[in-house]
């Protein structure tokens, strides 16, 4: 139980990376890139739903998902903040 809490976690880190991705794609009107999260995204959103809905442990599993979804943004955010700062200082 504990390495698929483990692997929530970490799927939960990167659909938000990559959803924070994607709406900073959209924001830069990179078309192109935000059509491409788009699709990420969702396959990824339904291989969770397929996986995690039907498990016994389902309610320490969605946490853990949760849990690496406020981390993955939280980052995300933080180190796009930064890059942006430092590539408008120059």
């Amino acid at each position: 139980m504990v390495w698929t809490v483990l692997i929530y976690f970490i799927v939960g880190l990167v659909y938000d990376i990559l959803i924070t991705l994607y709406y900073l794609a959209i924001s830069d009107r990179r078309s192109v890139m935000a059509g491409f999260w788009s699709f990420v995204i969702t396959m990824v959103s339904i291989f969770v739903l397929y996986e995690l809905i039907p498990s016994k442990d389902f309610v320490v599993q969605l946490l853990a998902y949760a849990l690496g979804c406020g981390v993955g943004t939280y980052f995300t955010v933080k180190y796009n903040k930064r890059r942006r700062i430092k590539s408008h200082g120059k």
